[in-house]
């Protein structure tokens, strides 16, 4: 089919102003002139508004699933800092944000494979480090946990590996103990050798005390808005407050769907969805 619009630079305002049309049945083809998409970013931060706007066009969720939360990012980059060549820490060959070139202590080899390695790269692995890591989380931690308590946990996990919630600790956040289970991690804090670390004291108090933070549960602003109004609609009577009634529950179909097939692919206990589900559901079974 012949397209009704083209669209010249596959950039951010390209891209939404096709999904935009998209999105209201015009056909579109994208041009650009580049082979390949940028490694370099011009932006650094979704807020809110602009999440909504990406919502609207059906991809908010997949938005926030890939990227990183801004607190929970930084939060390891603050420990592990950002070093553009090969160093070892303390025993083995890293790079970047705390990324594990190979057990064992740098090589000339390591120096040369990495001889002018980036920033965009150093978060290009970061991004890829930190999605491995949640997976090994999901495989061990099946308690829903809230945005604070799962930042410290990828960082714990993405500091000492695997095996520190495959016993007793992650039975303890498993069964709700959290403050057992970050009181116990309390004892990561030694190197290869058996000697105590001041950063890994630090960095493990900090874990703690993120975990066990109040913080509200996540719940995107367009969905507090159709809940509150939907809740407020039903006392009152007529055929516009029915009619609106409608538009909500459709509204909120659509959201209880995509949070059910983003469950299946990575989880409830991300951005809170269970609950989400459960009040999305009442309001549209």
């Amino acid at each position: 089919m012949k397209p009704e619009v083209l669209v010249v630079g596959a950039g951010p305002v390209g891209l939404t102003m096709a999904a935009e049309l998209a999105r209201y049945g015009v056909s579109v083809r994208i041009v650009d002139k580049a082979a390949a998409r940028t490694d370099k970013s011009k932006a650094l931060v979704l807020w809110s508004r602009t999440l909504e706007l990406i919502d609207r066009m059906g991809c908010g969720a997949t938005f926030v699933d890939a990227g990183f939360k801004a607190h929970g990012a930084n939060f390891i980059a603050g420990f592990e800092g950002c070093i553009l060549h090969p160093y070892n820490d303390p025993d083995n060959a890293t790079i970047g944000i705390g990324h594990l070139i190979h057990l064992g202590p740098v090589t000339e080899a390591d120096i040369e494979r990495y001889r002018g390695f980036t920033r965009a790269e150093a978060l290009r692995l970061l991004q890829a480090d930190v999605h491995q890591t949640e997976d090994e989380i999901r495989a061990r931690v099946i308690r829903q946990l809230g945005q604070h308590q799962w930042d410290a946990l990828v960082s714990l996990v993405f500091n000492c590996g695997p095996g520190v919630i495959a016993g007793g600790i992650g039975q303890d956040i498993n069964e709700g103990a959290f403050a057992a289970a970050a009181d116990a991690w309390q004892a990561w804090v030694h190197d290869s050798s058996g000697a105590e670390l001041a950063g890994l004291v630090r960095r493990r108090e900090a874990e703690r005390q993120l975990f066990l933070e109040h913080e509200a549960p996540y719940v995107p602003p367009d969905e507090q808005r159709w809940e509150s109004e939907y809740d407020q609609l039903a006392h009152k009577h007529g055929p516009w407050p029915a009619l609106r009634r409608r538009v909500l529950r459709r509204y909120m179909t659509t959201r209880r769907k995509k949070i059910w097939h983003l469950a299946q692919k990575t989880g409830w206990e991300q951005l809170n969805r269970a609950d989400r589900y459960r009040k999305l559901l009442a309001r549209t079974e």
